[in-house]
């Protein structure tokens, strides 16, 4: 245990060598609204680099983050190790708050396991903006039997604007179709110090993420609501022919200003799934949905709660490699469903395929490569599409289409009823019921 205590300690040293410290008293040798914290007991508990605080169990670590969280502008640095907390209620993020580790799977700040119902790892207080996570990983722990909907976990849950949260690894995150408990990796909503959620939010950051092996069936990588942009993340998940459900890499609602680009989703149900809510000034470019039943869908699940009428919408450059072994009925490349009101809609540059060769056949689906609904204004151009994929836009008014080709080189016709789709499967129709009824069910 000395030699272990030692190597820590000269460890610390290093550290603070490298970035430039020099330690001589431990009271001024920081301000007092930046910390460092170990999950080991060393030195004398003063929370600076050389000796920082104990957190080396999760009672020791759930009251200090309570402690210190309670002051805004409050920097907290993470050294190396694991740091464990009951979650949700134990602390929360105020206005101004940054978490810093020493980088992905260096630092880990992990749920207990069995944490209570619906456990979210780190949440941020009401009205709590400008804050900010970076460089380490989430474990939010969850662990299912098979067919068991018995845990219930999250990452990160903000409720402010103006956030950052950067080079951040997610995992364990549990959910559950069949018990109605969604989860999510990243939430950020804004809200008010007094708990009203605003209808939008400005300037939240999430970039260069990693978010991988979720447990369960009903489970979301990152939801933004409002302004803001998702950037270099990779989401990993399960083919919807292993979990079934509804797993998706980016989630949100009441999107005014945000930009999903250079990310990279591999597995799931969608890509791209925002289902409540008006869409405004949406962009989606540059992206990769690989290995996905469905790549975009702008759809509401219920039109008369959830008018979801998007405006001005570019969906640019994205490459769509389609699951060819999904069992879901009616796969889609980029889907929009809206109500009646959405317009203005601008589709370029995308390529829309299987991941591999097809083989055998999915029952009664089709598969569309775009499918769009009841739009005003679209513009629909260079983009290369499956020579076996539908289009189907016939409902679309002032619609502009030119330069779009399939796979082997051939010009794509002008649109026209010749494209039109099979009667929604029985399937479909109990997967948009069943959805309807979860979400007003976690609503009200």
């Amino acid at each position: 245990m000395k030699i272990l205590l030692s190597a820590r300690k000269l460890l610390h040293s290093a550290l603070a060598l490298a970035a430039g410290l020099l330690i001589i008293n431990d009271a001024t040798a920081h301000p007092t609204n930046e910390v460092w914290v170990s999950d080991q007991a060393i030195g004398s508990n003063a929370g600076t680099l050389a000796n920082p605080y104990d957190a080396s169990t999760q009672t020791k670590f759930d009251a200090l983050m309570a402690n210190l969280t309670q002051t805004t502008n409050m920097t907290i640095h993470f050294l190396p190790g694991t740091f464990t907390t009951a979650g949700s209620g134990s602390w929360t993020l105020k206005t101004g708050n940054r978490l810093l580790g020493s980088g992905i799977g260096i630092t880990t700040i992990k749920l207990i396991t069995n944490a209570a119902l619906g456990a979210t790892t780190i949440k941020g207080a009401n009205g709590g903006d400008y804050i900010e996570i970076l460089d380490l990983t989430v474990d939010a722990n969850g662990s299912q039997a098979a067919g068991s909907p018995s845990q219930w976990t999250s990452g990160i849950a903000i409720k402010g604007e103006h956030c950052l949260i950067k080079r951040v690894e997610f995992k364990g995150v549990a959910g559950s179709w069949s018990a109605s408990r969604v989860s999510w990796a990243i939430h950020i909503q804004p809200y008010t110090s007094g708990g009203v959620a605003k209808p939008t939010g400005k300037g939240s950051l999430v970039t260069e993420c990693v978010i991988k092996d979720f447990v369960g069936d009903w489970c979301h990588g990152v939801m933004m609501i409002g302004q803001g942009a998702i950037e270099k993340t990779m989401v990993v998940m399960k083919p919807y022919e292993q979990v079934g459900g509804l797993v998706s890499a980016f989630n949100g609602q009441t999107e005014q200003g945000l930009r999903i680009s250079d990310c990279v989703t591999e597995g799931g149900t969608y890509g791209v799934f925002m289902n409540t809510g008006a869409a405004t000034n949406l962009v989606i470019r540059g992206n990769s949905f690989l290995n996905t039943s469905i790549g975009i869908s702008l759809e509401p699940v219920d039109y008369v709660q959830y008018n979801n009428d998007a405006e001005t919408v570019i969906i640019q450059d994205n490459i769509f490699e389609l699951n060819p072994s999904t069992t879901l009925n009616n796969v889609f490349g980029i889907a929009s469903n809206p109500s009646d009101g959405a317009k203005n809609y601008i589709i370029h540059g995308n390529i829309v395929k299987w991941t591999s060769a097809k083989t055998g056949s999915n029952g009664t689906n089709i598969v569309y490569g775009i499918n769009l609904h009841k739009i005003n204004g679209a513009v629909v151009y260079e983009n290369k599409v499956d020579p076996a994929f539908f289009w189907y836009m016939p409902t679309v008014t002032n619609l502009n289409t030119w330069n779009n080709w399939d796979l082997t080189g051939n010009l794509i016709p002008a649109f026209s009823s010749a494209y039109q789709p099979v009667e929604e499967t029985a399937f479909s129709s109990r997967l948009r019921f069943a959805a309807r009824r979860k979400i007003a069910r976690r609503r009200s």
